[in-house]
């Protein structure tokens, strides 16, 4: 990815921030998109080259206990016994809750998340946005949930557009929206759609990610047998431009959810940063007001000084 950018959307418009370094490469890499269909499979692939044995598809409904240690797992009426049981099944950890690790997840706590993946010929992507070869771009999308908490994302592959949002579960009901409805408006907004045009979408899915990073790791993540490990045991910061999944970076971003849980950053601000766009490039024949006046119009018109400050500190100190 050499091309890193900031949408806002507006209700017909939107703001982009564009940041891009040609020295990102194979020597200076900054991030890439990888599709999990075939990086799984591969990946599969070398872990039995290796020895491993997969049994896909199974579902593990309770964990084997011998004299307080784990031993193993039941699935249906099969046994299979190890000599550690790794927990890596998701967010929403059962085995994890069944070994008393870790409580039930809250709505706030997680954000639910959509993607499609939109086919399309690789030239038709690289005009779209301006690439040339191997290079990408990846887009975070900021006002696209409807006034509902969260945010969005947009990154090209070598032949398809990755398209999703990631949204607060609890908000989303409050709001008695759906993410599929949230999804097919994203599609069709305005600054979106060009983008997406004539492609076929060939993949869809939904994800629970942790939105609370450090704070909802749980204090002990490990038990004579058994030990938790990625998103079940809470170890990934969601900040919208990369999933931080390293525990010492975490500490570091342990407060950016704060960030994003802030209502007008979801719809006041996009909406503020696309009018004042709007009042600044407009041409219409009249007088123009002078640019301080105009913006500072604008500004009042969304926010007041002391929520602007508020917000500012806090998402200062979020990060």
């Amino acid at each position: 990815m050499i091309k890193e950018q900031i949408m806002m959307l507006g209700a017909n418009g939107a703001m982009t921030i564009d940041y891009v370094d040609y020295d990102f490469g194979e020597d200076v890499p900054q991030s890439y998109s990888v599709l999990r269909a075939p990086f799984d499979e591969w990946f599969a692939g070398q872990a039995e080259a290796q020895g491993a044995m997969l049994a896909p598809g199974i579902l593990v409904d309770e964990l084997i206990e011998a004299d307080g240690k784990i031993v193993g797992i039941k699935a249906g009426d099969d046994e299979i016994y190890a000599t550690v049981v790794i927990a890596a099944d998701g967010v929403n950890s059962f085995i994890a809750q069944k070994a008393g690790l870790r409580n039930d997840i809250d709505a706030h706590s997680v954000g639910v998340g959509a993607k499609e993946v939109i086919e399309l010929p690789e030239q038709v992507i690289e005009d779209r946005f301006n690439l040339n070869g191997n290079e990408g771009a990846a887009r975070v999308l900021v006002g696209c949930g409807g006034g509902v908490l969260g945010g969005g994302f947009l990154y090209t592959n070598k032949s398809s557009i990755s398209l999703g949002v990631v949204l607060n579960p609890d908000d989303l009901a409050c709001h008695g929206k759906s993410i599929h409805e949230i999804m097919q408006d994203l599609k069709m907004h305005p600054a979106i759609y060009p983008l997406v045009k004539d492609g076929i979408t060939v993949e869809y899915g939904a994800h629970l990610v942790p939105e609370v990073g450090y704070h909802a790791v749980p204090k002990t993540l490990y038990r004579d047998g058994l030990i938790v490990v990625g998103d079940a045991a809470g170890m990934v910061v969601n900040t919208g431009i990369s999933d931080l999944d390293l525990t010492p970076t975490m500490k570091l971003y342990a407060n950016f959810h704060e960030l994003m849980s802030n209502r007008r950053m979801v719809s006041v601000y996009p909406n503020m940063a696309n009018e004042m766009m709007k009042v600044l490039f407009a041409v219409d024949g009249k007088l123009p007001e002078r640019m301080d006046k105009a913006m500072l119009k604008v500004l009042k018109k969304h926010v007041t000084f002391g929520q602007m400050l508020a917000d500012g500190w806090r998402g200062f100190k979020a990060i």
